[in-house]
Order: structure tokens, then C-alpha cells, then sequence
């Protein structure tokens, strides 16, 4: 019965952007649920209204849904909890995670960290790295250059030694 409205999937997107000296990862994964929430509210608020009776209370519906707001983010969904690990290609330069380091990112969250009424939890990472086809790119237009100066230079020095040549 519950096909349409209960699922759990992960959205996961990629890219590289290239630069002439570096490539740049983005990373991004969406953890998304559905309809999990409103059976485990509607159970606990069954399961208070159970316990009122048999207690000869009484509260309003109201009342009985904080009730059971206040016991879903307190002591269930921190019991839901997820530990995600990503390696990227490069230098991690940003990320959401909890660890992270040189190239490896962590993340640690329970359904607690979820957002827009706990059916969304996003992990992103971005990391950097040199491209060798750039870096030898520069390499060489810096021998080049350098060949040019060392050929103006020398070029102007023994110009100026010799001088003009008498008639």
C-alpha cells in the first residue's frame, strides 16, 4: 500500500570543470526518504494515545502531535544514522563533511540532520588538482621565454661591443 508514498533513494551528481592549470571536482549526493516519517509519527501517536488511556488521561490532537514531534526528534530519529565516505580525485578544497582530509571526506548523520521535514540530507564535496598537460604547457612557455630574454640579452650586449664598422 505504500509504493507510491514510502521510499528511500540517493541522487547522485558529478562534474569536472577544466581549467588550463587545474581540473575542479564537484561532488554532490542527495539522501532522500519519503513517507518514513509520517508512519513513525502516526505510530507513536497511537502508541501515546494507547498510553493515555490507560493512564485516564486526556489530550488534544494537537497536543498529542507535539507529543510525538517532541519523541520522533529526541529518541528515534538519531537512531537512524549513516556514516558516507568519499575519496575525490585531487585536493579537497570544500566540503560539508563532519572529517575530512587531504583528498578523503567524511560524513556522520542521522535521520535528525535531515532537511524539509527530514526527507532530504545533502553531502558535498569540490576538490582541486594540477592538470600535467597545463603544468608542462607553462613549463615550456616559460623556457620559451626565458630563451627570448637570453637571446635579447645577449643579442643587445654583443651588438653594443662591436658598435658600427669604420669605412
Amino acid at each position: 500500500p505504500y509504493a507510491d508514498t514510502l521510499y528511500s533513494a540517493n541522487e547522485i551528481k558529478t562534474s569536472r570543470l577544466k581549467g588550463w592549470l587545474t581540473d575542479t571536482f564537484v561532488y554532490e549526493e542527495k539522501f532522500l526518504v519519503a513517507g518514513i516519517l509520517k508512519i513513525l509519527a502516526a505510530d507513536l501517536k497511537r502508541e501515546i494515545r494507547k498510553q493515555n488511556e490507560i493512564r485516564g488521561e486526556s489530550f488534544s490532537e494537537a497536543e498529542v502531535d507535539i507529543m510525538a514531534d517532541m519523541r520522533l526528534g529526541d529518541e528515534i530519529l538519531p537512531l537512524v544514522s549513516f556514516v558516507s565516505e568519499l575519496q575525490m580525485p585531487g585536493k579537497i578544497i570544500s566540503a560539508n563533511a563532519q572529517e575530512r582530509d587531504r583528498r578523503r571526506a567524511v560524513w556522520k548523520f542521522s535521520l535528525k540532520n535531515f532537511e524539509k521535514d527530514h526527507s532530504t540530507y545533502t553531502l558535498s564535496a569540490v576538490s582541486r588538482s594540477l592538470r600535467p598537460a597545463g603544468l608542462i604547457f607553462l613549463i615550456a612557455l616559460g623556457g620559451v621565454l626565458l630563451l627570448f630574454l637570453a637571446f635579447a640579452f645577449y643579442g643587445a650586449r654583443s651588438f653594443g661591443k662591436k658598435g658600427p664598422r669604420p669605412p
